[in-house]
């Protein structure tokens, strides 16, 4: 029998037991579905955060539609705000103070009252001073300017319109004129709508997060095939018979690291044809997809050497899962894995950009949401593919020494 029948033969037995566990199966393919949906339903269509504010409306609203009226409809016609109504100004206060809301607005008694006697009319604006406090004063704020823009605008033409009935077209009237249009419109902006790359729109983030689970997947089951591998083995009795069949040490390595290559290739089918089913879009050329994959084969190569090495600590299959578990769950979180490196905090993200999994996913979401060329991608992760060789050749050679024990043992 040829090595090549013999390698295929142990991986198709490798791969049938892990499909035939329901456990496994579950951590295979069902985990990773079910996680994915649930960063989609939290992170996969982004909208802006909605801005509570406590408003005290004193303008008589009887009659006509007044100037007080017409602000409280302006902030209730936007999405991200949400309008609540208080009786007094002192419960605007309480309001914000307390943090029930981050902004107040006051609107005071005789608000409308104003414009005829040409008085700026003042409202009072009560937020929180802190991080988010900030944020929604700012957003309110920007609120507030575009209505005073309107109201300068109203002024303004009527200031035309008056000038032009009484004064005729005299060279004062056209200065005066020139001059209401400048106040009007200190400054113009000339705006451009520029489409968004495909990782800012809510089907580049669906695929992001699909890329997402497949490191999970990588990192987990890289790290359990590497530390187990002898582990597993010893338990279940097959070593023995893998010794006293015609493989070698070499052979049944390869062998399992090929099935923890397809098992991730399976989790990576099943996330992504879900996430293809829920809208995710790719940038898939063949070359793109092509380097995406190899990359993805890197970084799990790179968890396997380190289980192989972490498989000297742990000598036993209950030893390697806590092992196993107490290096993979941070490292989902603090290397990038499952949240952006742009939000890491800066210690964080040092980590992310060397350690070699997550430098090799990253290369493979942006090669894949049309970020970088196949070429940059590979060029990126040069160190992370350097990495990862030589954590799985070292890892190698350790299995291949604790292989030796175990010969001599039986």
């Amino acid at each position: 029998m040829s090595t090549l029948w013999r390698l295929l033969s142990e991986v198709y037995v490798t791969v049938k037991g892990l499909l035939r566990y329901r456990e496994t199966a579950f951590w295979i393919i069902v985990f990773p579905i079910l996680w994915y949906g649930l960063m989609v339903a939290i992170w996969g269509n982004p909208q802006p955060p909605t801005i509570e504010v406590a408003v005290y409306n004193g303008d008589p609203v009887e009659g006509e539609s007044m100037l007080g009226d017409s602000l409280i409809k302006t902030l209730e016609s936007i999405d991200y705000v949400r309008v609540e109504n208080y009786s007094s100004q002192g419960d605007v206060y309480e309001a914000v103070k307390t943090g029930r809301v981050p902004i107040g607005i006051v609107v005071p008694e005789n608000f409308s009252d104003t414009l005829p006697e040409r008085v700026p009319p003042s409202i009072t604006v009560y937020y929180m001073r802190e991080e988010w406090g900030g944020f929604a004063y700012a957003t309110i704020r920007g609120v507030l300017e575009a209505f005073a823009d309107n109201m300068r605008g109203f002024a303004v033409n009527l200031s035309i319109n008056y000038i032009e009935t009484y004064t005729g077209n005299s060279s004062y009237a056209s200065i005066a004129i020139r001059w209401l249009e400048f106040i009007r419109e200190p400054l113009r902006v000339e705006e451009h709508s520029i489409v968004p790359p495909l990782l800012a729109t809510p089907e580049g983030l669906r695929a992001y997060y699909a890329l997402s689970m497949v490191g999970v997947e990588s990192l987990f089951i890289g790290l359990f095939a590497g530390a187990m591998i002898l582990a597993e083995r010893k338990r279940t009795g097959t070593l023995a018979v893998l010794l006293s069949s015609p493989m070698r040490d070499w052979e049944i390595l390869a062998s399992d690291t090929i099935s923890a290559l397809v098992g991730v290739g399976i989790s990576a089918a099943a996330v992504g044809l879900v996430s293809l089913a829920s809208g995710a879009r790719y940038e898939v050329e063949p070359l793109a997809l092509l380097v995406a994959v190899v990359l993805m084969i890197v970084g799990t190569l790179f968890t396997i050497g380190l289980g192989l090495l972490l498989a000297m600590v742990a000598k036993t299959q209950e030893g390697a899962t806590i092992i196993v578990n107490a290096i993979a769950f941070p490292v989902m979180f603090a290397g990038g894995i499952v949240i952006p490196v742009e939000v890491l905090p800066d210690y964080m993200k040092a980590f992310a950009h060397i350690w070699p999994l997550s430098r090799s996913l990253e290369e493979a979401r942006r090669v894949l949401l049309g970020m970088t060329t196949p070429g940059e991608a590979v060029a990126s992760a040069a160190p992370a593919i350097a990495a990862a060789i030589v954590v799985y050749v070292l890892g190698a050679l350790v299995y291949k020494r604790m292989m030796s024990r175990i010969v001599e043992y039986y």
